[in-house]
């Protein structure tokens, strides 16, 4: 059997991968509390001060430091809950709006 040698960067980025579901799973969702499975939690960003999307930030291979940074302007959600949030938001900025 051959196994795929992987890359440095892919190495970090699945321990950063790692340490976020560590993350999502010991906070759970800050509205319902779902915390069994960490592909089903999401950070939520609470304010406009977003450098980027975590995903986006591991990716990329950013620092951890810089991604804990992130996630501290985060807020976890349950898929769900950061559908139903998203959207009162989104009413919320177009009732303003009007």
């Amino acid at each position: 059997m051959i196994t795929a040698v992987k890359s440095a960067r892919a190495r970090r980025r699945a321990a950063k991968w790692r340490l976020a579901g560590m993350i999502k799973k010991e906070h759970g969702c800050v509205d319902c509390g779902y915390n069994t499975h960490a592909v089903a939690l999401q950070f939520d960003h609470t304010s406009d001060d977003k450098k980027a999307c975590i995903s986006n930030l591991i990716r990329s291979d950013y620092a951890w430091k810089t991604i804990l940074l992130e996630i501290d302007k985060c807020e976890v959600r349950c898929s769900n809950c950061h559908a139903v949030v998203t959207a009162h938001r989104k009413a919320l900025a177009l009732s303003s709006v009007q």
